[in-house]
C-alpha cells in the first residue's frame, strides 16, 4: 500500500540513466527489486531481474509454479542455471542459496501466527470483515467477489474460517509474499518463507507438508525450478523436465505497460502496477 510518493521514490531508484523512465532491463531490474509476484502480475510468465517466473492460475487468483534463473529471454541471462527451493535432503533449502547445506524447519509452538493476528476478536475463526484488507491486497476484487471467494472456502458454513480452513484459503486465493507482508506463512499445508527486498516482500523459500501447517507431517520435497537442462514445474508428480518456452517478441509484460510505445515505461504507465504490489 504505496503512497505516491513511495511510488515516485521506488520509480526514480530504478530510473538509473535519469531518462524518467525504465529501459526494458530497467524494468526487469525492477520488477525484482519491487518484489514482483505472480498475484500482482497477472501473466503467465514475467522477468523478475534475470530470472523467468512462471505463473499458473489457481482459483481466483495467480501463484509461482515454476522459475528458470539466467534466462534467455531475460536481460542478462544467459542459459538458465539450477535455481529452486524448498525441502532438501532432511531439511529446508534457501531459495539462490551459494551452497546446497539444508537447515531444518524452524518450528512455531504458538500456532499459525498470520491466523492469530488476523482472528481480531479472538473467537477461534477469520471472518470475512477481519479477512478484508488480505483480500485487498491479493487483487482488484469487488465486495460481492470477496463474499463469494471467502464463502468458497467456509466448508462448514461457519461464517467464519477455522485454522484448516483459512490455510487452504491462502492456497487457493494465491497468497504470495508480497500481499502478507510475513517473515512465515501456510499455503495449504505448506510453509512459505518471505524475505524483504528492498521495498517488498518476496518468497525465498519454502517448506511442503510442513508440520506448522494444518494437515502437513514432516516436510517433504518441493522445489521448482530448472532441473537437469530444463525447467521443472513445482509440485510436478514426475521429475521430468521440460525446456523453457521461448519468446520471440521480447518481454511481453513491458511491452504491454509501455502504452506509448517509447521503448521506456514512464511513472504513469507502472502505477497501477505498484498499486498491486
Amino acid at each position: 500500500d504505496y503512497s505516491a510518493e513511495n511510488m515516485k521514490e521506488m520509480f526514480q531508484e530504478e530510473d538509473t540513466d535519469q531518462s524518467k523512465g525504465l529501459s526494458t532491463q530497467e524494468f526487469q531490474g525492477a520488477l525484482y527489486k519491487w518484489g514482483a509476484s505472480c498475484s500482482a502480475m497477472h501473466v503467465e510468465w514475467f522477468c523478475s531481474g534475470t530470472t523467468r517466473i512462471h505463473c499458473c492460475k489457481r482459483g481466483w487468483g495467480w501463484a509461482q509454479c515454476g522459475s528458470f534463473r539466467n534466462s534467455h529471454n531475460c536481460w542478462g541471462g544467459s542459459h538458465g542455471s539450477a535455481h529452486y527451493h524448498g525441502y532438501h535432503a532432511g531439511g529446508w533449502l534457501q531459495e539462490g542459496a551459494g551452497s546446497q547445506e539444508a537447515e531444518t524447519e524452524p518450528s512455531t509452538a504458538q500456532g499459525d501466527e498470520v491466523f492469530l493476528g488476523m482472528d481480531a476478536d479472538g473467537d477461534g475463526e477469520v471472518q470475512l470483515t477481519e479477512a478484508r484488507s488480505l483480500l485487498g491486497r491479493l487483487g482488484d476484487y469487488s465486495a460481492e467477489n470477496m463474499k463469494e471467494m471467502f464463502q468458497e472456502e467456509d466448508t462448514d458454513q461457519s461464517k467464519g474460517l477455522s485454522t484448516q480452513e483459512f490455510q487452504g484459503a491462502l492456497y487457493k486465493w494465491g497468497a504470495s509474499c508480497s500481499a502478507m507482508h510475513v517473515e512465515w506463512f501456510c499455503s495449504g499445508t505448506t510453509r512459505i518463507h518471505c524475505c524483504k527486498r528492498g521495498w517488498g516482500w518476496a518468497q525465498c523459500g519454502s517448506f511442503r507438508n510442513s508440520h506448522n501447517c494444518w494437515g502437513g507431517s514432516h516436510g517433504s520435497a518441493h522445489y521448482h525450478g530448472y532441473h537437469a537442462g530444463g525447467w521443472l514445474q513445482e509440485g510436478a508428480g514426475s521429475q521430468e523436465a521440460e525446456t523453457e518456452p521461448s519468446t520471440a517478441q521480447g518481454d511481453e509484460v513491458f511491452l504491454g505497460m509501455d502504452a506509448d510505445g517509447d521503448g521506456e515505461v514512464q511513472l504513469t504507465e507502472a502505477r497501477s502496477l505498484l498499486g498491486r504490489l
